[in-house]
């Protein structure tokens, strides 16, 4: 038991922040339960008729649907509005330039718009903390991943999506996270929207930092390049992407 007041007062100020933390965790709880609830509703409202896969127009309807709830992101972390939104134009502008098919892209442009719903799960504290985080508060936001492949676990038809949001974070070089993948075994879409999220991240200002110039941040994507990127994605985004923004 302390035994003066000034240890009086630091224990009521211990117990009071264990309080705010434990309904901070209460509340994301209660965002994650609400979020799968409407996330299985949805699913089973799409397949009344009991077709194994829904049609493009309710594939378009879900997606309108479950795109709203990524504002509840916006609202945690006031620096990334609108983040998703530019990950999914970027990412779908480098898929066209590397070929891809219109189902491909549809798929692109679902897991990126999505690849950050995780994040419902993270503390606000942790989210918005204007200075480098620590050890343990990055272990907990190396979680969203993981929580964001789960959100969308019931959706079959955003399988390939889900791998986008599971894997965004993985490197070329093996150390990124949450499964360590490397090279040609991250999922190739996913390799896309590591870039693309990276590139918005360096060009918006954040809580900690502000925007990098365009020059500064193409210099990043390339010291980053064969090890954090995919090479040959990293060069067709500045050759192909990043050069029609300017014109």
């Amino acid at each position: 038991m302390p035994s003066t007041c000034s240890g009086l007062l630091d224990e009521g100020s211990y117990i009071e922040e264990l309080k705010k933390q434990n309904n901070e965790l209460l509340n994301i709880n209660y965002r994650l339960q609400r979020m799968i609830y409407q996330t299985y509703s949805l699913y089973a409202s799409l397949n009344h008729t009991g077709h194994s896969s829904p049609d493009i127009n309710n594939k378009e309807a879900y997606f309108k649907t479950i795109t709203a709830l990524t504002s509840t992101i916006d609202a945690k972390d006031t620096y990334t509005r609108n983040h998703s939104k530019n990950v999914a134009r970027y990412a779908v502008s480098l898929g066209k330039s590397l070929g891809l098919s219109e189902k491909e892209l549809t798929g692109m442009r679902y897991g990126a718009v999505l690849h950050d719903i995780g994040k419902i799960g993270i503390p606000d504290a942790i989210l918005n903390k204007p200075g480098k985080l620590t050890e343990d508060e990055f272990k907990i936001i190396m979680g969203h991943p993981s929580i964001g492949a789960s959100i969308l676990a019931p959706i079959d038809f955003l399988k390939d999506s889900r791998d986008i949001v599971e894997h965004h974070h993985e490197r070329y070089d093996g150390c990124g996270y949450p499964f360590g993948l490397k090279g040609e075994s991250i999922p190739f879409a996913a390799r896309i929207v590591g870039i693309v999220d990276s590139w918005d991240a360096m060009t918006s200002d954040r809580s900690y930092r502000c925007a990098l110039s365009r020059e500064k941040a193409i210099r990043q994507l390339e010291d980053g390049s064969g090890s954090q990127f995919d090479p040959i994605m990293v060069k067709t985004f500045i050759n192909s992407v990043i050069s029609s923004l300017s014109s």
